[in-house]
């Protein structure tokens, strides 16, 4: 038996919609996992948030980062 549940994040939004590897509990999180994952962008712990927001702004396009509300099933 399952049940449905709900969770609120930030993710990367595209035209494909919902980018799922990019979901995060904040939206830094977020923007850094779309980076690497889709930007294939190197981040490591010296990066601050000037830089990351500056790779942001040349990597996303069209894209945006946003807080969303993700549904799901958990099993019991």
């Amino acid at each position: 038996m399952s049940r449905s549940k709900t969770a609120t994040a930030w993710a990367v939004v595209d035209h494909d919609g919902i980018n799922i590897r990019s979901i995060s509990v904040t939206r830094r999180a977020a923007i850094i996992n779309w980076l690497v994952t889709d930007a294939r962008q190197f981040i490591s712990s010296s990066h601050d948030d000037d830089h990351i927001n500056a790779l942001w702004d040349a990597e996303k396009g069209e894209a945006t980062v946003s807080p969303v509300c993700i549904s799901y099933a958990q099993r019991a």
